[in-house]
């Protein structure tokens, strides 16, 4: 079942997800192909068909707190660009405000899911929670799935100025900037990519992949200041859409292409 991620936020008859759905998960659930990577959280998937036959409606995890402007406006061009991304499949999207209000209440009405002993997270609290909202949310809005995106800080490796990580390659400096200082740099940075697990209501996970979206610093061209904090960081739609299509390839993109 899913992991219990940093503090991200009854009644109806449940359709579930089918057995079969999940005998088939446990079984050929693997890589998504090509080489493996270096950094966490390597491509997973059920077989794509199996995945649209089942998958029809998608519950939507907050990407960030409620009370985060920035983060808001972030969250609001993912949904965007996820819609767009499933509407071909006629997969249909459950806001995640519907998500964030059942959490909510559910945290609230057993007290948190965090141990009072030393503030970690209580996993058979948060699973059951989970569990609750998966399940309320498959009465009410008939959804089979749950998206969990999350934007993740990596390390990534650079080499003559070239960063490399899930699925994209970032140049860190202008060609200006190498005409003046010379020279080249290697080593490691830390780099943002997005996440993005998806599990069947029963908590079966379907698919689990990453795609980079931008690296969080910027070379100055200087040997005493070498690295700067990027201005306008995670700001650029482009970027963000293109994380979302690195992502989901593996899983739209038919077999052989």
């Amino acid at each position: 079942m899913m992991n219990a991620t940093a503090d991200k936020s009854g009644g109806a008859v449940v359709r579930s997800v089918p057995l079969f759905l999940v005998v088939v998960t446990a079984l050929s659930l693997a890589s998504c192909g090509g080489p493996p990577s270096l950094h966490p959280y390597r491509c997973r998937t059920v077989p794509r068909d199996t995945f649209f036959q089942y998958v029809h409606t998608v519950a939507l995890v907050p990407l960030f707190t409620d009370d985060d402007p920035e983060g808001r406006q972030i969250q609001d061009q993912l949904v965007g660009i996820l819609a767009r991304k499933f509407a071909p499949f006629g997969i249909t999207l459950i806001k995640p405000e519907i998500w964030s209000e059942c959490w909510k209440q559910q945290v609230f009405s057993g007290g948190g899911v965090f141990k009072s002993t030393d503030g970690s997270v209580d996993e058979a609290r948060y699973q059951q929670v989970w569990r609750t909202c998966a399940v309320s949310l498959a009465g009410q809005y008939g959804i089979d799935a749950v998206l969990d995106p999350a934007i993740i800080a990596v390390t990534a490796p650079l080499n003559q100025d070239i960063v490399r990580w899930h699925g994209v390659a970032e140049d860190m400096r202008s060609f200006g900037q190498r005409f003046w200082t010379g020279g080249s740099y290697s080593g490691k940075v830390t780099a943002a990519s997005l996440l993005v697990t998806i599990h069947g209501v029963e908590g079966n996970l379907l698919f689990e992949n990453a795609g980079g979206i931008e690296v969080v610093g910027q070379l100055t061209g200087t040997r005493t200041d070498p690295l700067r904090q990027k201005p306008g960081f995670l700001k650029s739609t482009n970027k963000l859409n293109r994380a979302v299509n690195i992502v989901f390839r593996p899983l739209m993109m038919p077999t052989g292409q």
